[in-house]
């Protein structure tokens, strides 16, 4: 089984602000992006992963 390592925050000010807050799991930081640069990012995971 095939699992994604992140877990995502979309509260009130990301919806406000068009951003996506996310941490990769295992680890303490999180990261705040755009909704599109996030997009991106998991579009090259997923090429990454096959």
């Amino acid at each position: 089984m095939k699992k994604i390592p992140y877990q995502l925050v979309i509260g009130d000010n990301e919806v406000k602000d068009g951003t996506i807050t996310y941490r990769q799991y295992g680890k303490k930081e999180q990261v705040t992006v755009s909704k599109e640069e996030f997009l991106n990012m998991m579009v090259a995971f997923n090429e990454e992963r096959k």
